[in-house]
Order: C-alpha cells, then sequence, then structure tokens
C-alpha cells in the first residue's frame, strides 16, 4: 500500500560556509514521500533554506525513477545528507526494485549550490536479486577534505538454509563524489547482525568514529550492543570494534518479513515501528573531541518499556560514561532519539514519548526536547514540548507497525537547535504525514 502524500524520516544538515552570515544560513533537508507499507518511498523530497530556516523551497531529488534523470529502481528511503568544509553537499540514499525484483543500491549525489541543483546520482554498490540487501546507508563528508567523503551501511545476505551474514561495508569517494571504492569494515559471523552504521568525523584531526548496532544470535535469543571503530587515515584501516554500551530491549514484535524487528515494540497491544534496529544518534564536540550518544534502551523500566538513554566518552571512545536516563520517567514509552550539540557546548535531545491520555481509538504521542547544560551528566526538568499531542493510529503502517521514520533530524547554528521531525495529522487519512523543523533557543546559565 502506499500511503499518498505521507512524509517520513527527515535528516538535515547545515552549511559551514554560511554560518558566519546571521540571517542567511543555508540548510538542506531531505525526507522520503509517499512511504509504501512494504517498504521504501515514491522518492525523495529536499528542503532547502537560505535564510537560516525561516521559508523554504522545494524539490523533487532525482534518485529513481520517480524523477526524470533518475536512476531505474522504483523506490527510495533512508535520507542522509553530510556538508564539506567547502559547502559541497553530499546526500545518500538506498535505492530498491519492489514490483518485478528486489534489486538494491547504494547511491549518493552532490551539491555545490546549496541545494538549488544536485549531480546525477552514483551508485557506490549494487545487488540483484532477493538473496541480498543493502540496507541503512548514512553519508559523512571529510571534515577536512572537501572532495573525501564516506559511506558506511549494512548488505544482508540471506542463505536458503534461512541463516544470514550482514557484514557492514564502506565506501570512500576522493573525487567529490563522481566515483566511489567500496569493502567491508566489519564482520559479525554467521547469524549476526550489524546495522545502523553512522560516522562522526572530528573536525580537528580528520579521526573517523563509526558506531553500528551489532546484534549477536545465540541459539535464537539475541542480544543486542553499540559498537564503535575507529580510523586515522581517511578509512583505509579501521581499529577493532569496541563496545560502547549493551542495549536493553523491551518486548519487540515480528514484522511482515517474519525476521525479528528489535527497534519494533508493543504499546497497549499496538506495534509501533521506531526503527529496523534501535533508532541512535551520536555527536562529536568539534572543540573538546568528547563524543555524546543517545539511543533507545529499556534498562530504566527492566526491560517493560523503551525509553532514551544517554552516555558520553572524553578519551576518544575508550570509555564511556554509566548511561544517563534522559526522558521524565512516566511509565509511557520514550523513543527515536535525536541529539545535537551548540556552540556553547549544550547537549540537546529531541524525542517522541506517549502521553498519559489515552482517548478512545487514539494513541497519544508528543515530541519533546532536552537539554543538558553539564557535558550529558543531567538533562533538564520538565522537557520542552515541541508540538501538541498527535494521535500515532494515523501514521502509516509498514512492517513493525506505525511508523514516522527509522530516524529524525536535527542541526544547530551558534547556539539554537533546531529539530527536524515527522508530525502525524491526527485526522487526515489523505495526508497523514508531514516534516517539520522547531527553533529551540536555550537561556543561558
Amino acid at each position: 500500500m502506499r500511503y499518498l502524500n505521507a512524509a517520513v524520516e527527515p535528516y538535515a544538515a547545515v552549511n559551514p560556509t554560511t554560518l558566519h552570515n546571521k540571517g542567511k544560513e543555508n540548510i538542506i533537508s531531505a525526507w522520503q514521500q509517499d512511504r509504501y507499507s512494504n517498504g521504501g518511498a515514491s522518492g525523495f523530497v529536499a528542503g532547502v533554506s537560505f535564510d537560516g530556516g525561516k521559508s523554504w523551497d522545494l524539490s523533487s531529488l532525482p534518485f529513481n525513477r520517480c524523477v526524470s534523470g533518475g536512476l531505474p529502481y522504483d523506490r527510495v528511503t533512508d535520507p542522509w545528507i553530510s556538508f564539506a568544509p567547502d559547502g559541497t553537499a553530499y546526500l545518500s540514499a538506498l535505492l530498491i526494485n519492489k514490483v518485478n525484483n528486489t534489486n538494491s543500491a547504494i547511491a549518493a549525489m552532490t551539491s555545490k549550490n546549496g541545494g538549488r541543483s544536485w549531480s546525477k546520482p552514483v551508485i557506490a554498490k549494487a545487488d540483484l536479486g532477493p538473496s541480498v540487501l543493502n540496507d541503512k546507508e548514512t553519508i559523512t563528508a571529510d571534515p577536512i577534505h572537501s572532495n573525501i567523503a564516506y559511506m558506511v551501511w549494512t548488505r544482508f545476505k540471506f542463505f536458503p538454509n534461512n541463516q544470514i551474514s550482514n557484514p557492514t561495508w564502506f565506501a570512500k569517494t576522493t573525487d567529490g563524489g563522481q566515483t566511489w571504492r567500496s569493502k567491508i569494515i566489519f564482520r559479525p559471523g554467521l547469524d549476526n547482525n550489524t546495522v545502523g552504521s553512522i560516522i562522526v568525523a572530528n573536525p580537528k584531526n580528520g579521526i573517523l568514529h563509526h558506531f553500528f548496532i551489532l546484534v549477536i544470535n545465540k541459539n535464537g535469543n539475541k542480544t543486542s550492543f553499540i559498537l564503535m571503530q575507529t580510523s586515522k587515515d581517511q578509512g583505509e584501516t579501521w581499529s577493532k570494534a569496541r563496545v560502547v554500551t549493551p542495549i536493553v530491549l523491551p518486548e519487540t514484535i515480528a514484522g511482515g518479513t517474519g525476521q525479528d524487528l528489535v527497534g519494533a515494540f508493543s504499546y497497549l497491544s499496538v506495534d509501533i515501528r521506531s526503527s529496523i534496529t534501535v533508532t541512535f544518534s551520536p555527536v562529536i564536540n568539534p572543540k573538546t573531541g568528547t563524543l555524546y550518544i543517545t539511543w533507545e534502551d529499556a534498562r530504566f523500566s527492566d526491560g517493560q518499556i523503551t525509553e532514551v538513554a544517554s552516555s558520553f566518552s572524553t578519551d576518544g571512545g575508550q570509555t564511556w560514561s554509566k548511561p544517563t536516563r534522559v526522558n521524565r520517567s512516566t511509565g509511557k514509552p520514550a523513543f527515536q532519539p535525536t541529539i545535537g550539540l551548540n556552540d556553547r557546548g549544550i547537549v540537546g535531545i529531541s524525542y517522541y514519548q506517549f502521553t498519559n491520555q489515552a482517548p478512545t481509538n487514539s494513541l497519544p504521542v508528543h515530541y519533546l526536547f532536552k537539554a543538558s547544560y553539564n557535558g550529558g551528566k543531567s538533562y533538564t526538568n520538565p522537557a520542552i514540548t515541541i508540538t501538541r499531542p498527535f494521535n500515532m493510529l494515523t501514521a502509516p503502517f509498514v512492517s513493525g507497525g506505525f511508523f514516522v521514520g527509522d530516524y529524525q533530524g536535527m542541526v544547530t547554528i551558534r547556539d539554537t537547535f533546531y529539530p527536524f521531525f515527522t508530525k502525524v495529522n491526527s485526522k487526515r487519512e489523505t495526508d497523514r504525514t508531514n516534516i517539520f523543523v522547531s527553533r529551540i533557543r536555550l537561556p543561558k546559565r
């Protein structure tokens, strides 16, 4: 089923070359448009602003055959954006065919003019047939060399005996996105799973920090971890992966594929698809190199409900602080956190949380924001309410449950946070979800 007009899963980035020009900052956001219930969307839409988010110009991105000049794929998903130091925007996508086969590809395009126009998409990795699926790519521009960028993703391999092999793949361009070369950088072993890869780069020294989820399957018993690798040579070699944190999962559900979706959970007998895996979001302090991460975790409720946790590392990821609960404990699930850091060193986390109100035929959820003024040790109370409650039951229903995306986005401009998020239109089934951005400027302390 195609959910016409349903927009989900925004990501965003801000052009570093425009930050000195107050009121004329260039921001690009991209999201899925017309989401399908069985995977992917009809196309991507980009929102481009040249006035710090006050106004937006919208355009369709030519990734797939939905737009003239696109590649021969039916659907597209997982938009991700990163700016190079010279203002080049890199935008990546997962391309899939669902009509006649399940071919998949990882591709990227670039813009040299702040998102006004885009290059033709270039494929970094493509596979044919239903036995292989490339999934959950992200892209990161090198913070020092503008012609270099990196992509990471999971390549699922399905065998006839129901075994799987899901290594993490890495691709690198050294010519501004014209060509890519790819390789495996982490092998989880047979029947184990990696997914959700994100690279965070240190702008001072160029060190790359690769975060990802590892799911270990022992005789059907699954345990999940967030791991991190580092590279000091622009991705040519990678360190041994270290555990950032184990993850305590809430009750999981089986998706439409029959596979266990560890990022899906049940609440009041309703299935919610938060992600194909646990949602997490990392960020680095460009001045100090301190790493921060937030993720979904059920440890604070003894495994009963998913909530928002955070941790930080001051030694490049060698050790991590004890996880802190971000959301207020209400007995209601909180999920899909996104993290940002402003130029005053304040950490901000946005997330969804179900409300205490439960009208008949409704499942109210709202979007919230919390800040940490002490480097991630604790978070302010009460939370800033970004949206009034909306009915999650009107969101598109995909494999795993009701769905607003596998992630949301956030940028910061000087001391201000700009969360990008999906909001459900509770009474408009022909226009179920839209993309919004909020502006949060915190008081000084």
